[in-house]
């Protein structure tokens, strides 16, 4: 689907703030939780195969994203139940010894600690995010996430850039459904047309905020150049608004 058009100039004294996606737009995401269990589980001493190690945590993992889905909307207990459970049904499919909280904890610790290696935060992104909040224009993130979406924006070093973070397996609403767009609105106080939102997916960003009677930008850093609505670095949004 090709992005929508948008007329830069027509209507941008109105913007009073900006809204962001996250994997694609804000942070290069490295999602690899099967190889980073079996990481976790070798600094605690551990011995297994890694290979078996890696296929049956996707397995696990990839079975149960309804109870992920679930778990993360219910709550912080419940979503944090939900990866113990996984830590422990992993060790017991490997025949490991019943560590399956320690492993999730170290887990965890390797994913959103000081030196998480899953995220990397575009060398284009902080300037923006800093001249946008010295212009006085309040920003937010509205993300299909789980519940962990403030604390990847934390390792990250950005989530106090952001007066609102919208993760789609908390508020019960996924991109482009309207509803975490809405929501995201309510919460800042703003009409729809005071918004500007920038995403990576033209469906999910693009049409989602259109839907929505929210302008939007497309990154897209594979292009040499930015045309229309899509830009190719986060500089240019700095310029036109």
């Amino acid at each position: 689907m090709a992005a929508p058009d948008l007329c830069w100039h027509n209507g941008w004294d109105m913007i009073r703030a900006v809204t962001f996606d996250c994997a694609l737009t804000l942070l290069d995401v490295n999602w690899q939780p099967d190889l980073e269990v079996c990481l976790a589980a070798e600094e605690l001493g551990l011995e297994f195969d890694q290979q078996l190690g890696r296929e049956l945590f996707g397995r696990l993992y990839m079975g149960r994203q309804r109870q992920l889905m679930a778990s993360s909307f219910a709550g912080q207990d419940e979503y944090v139940n939900f990866w113990v459970e996984l830590g422990e049904d992993w060790c017991a499919g490997l025949e490991l010894p019943d560590k399956g909280l320690e492993v999730m904890q170290r887990f965890d610790d390797r994913i959103y600690g000081p030196n998480s290696s899953i995220v990397r935060l575009y060398d284009d992104v902080l300037p923006c995010l800093d001249t946008l909040r010295e212009q006085g224009i309040p920003l937010g993130v509205i993300s299909n996430w789980d519940r962990s979406l403030e604390r990847v924006l934390n390792a990250a070093g950005i989530a106090d850039r952001f007066e609102t973070i919208s993760a789609s397996m908390v508020v019960g609403s996924e991109k482009p459904d309207t509803e975490i767009f809405e929501l995201t609105l309510s919460r800042m106080g703003l009409k729809p047309s005071e918004v500007l939102h920038v995403g990576d997916n033209p469906l999910d960003d693009g049409e989602g905020a259109r839907r929505a009677g929210i302008r939007s930008v497309i990154i897209d850093r594979s292009r040499s150049e930015s045309e229309g609505s899509v830009i190719h670095h986060m500089s240019e949004l700095m310029a036109r608004i």
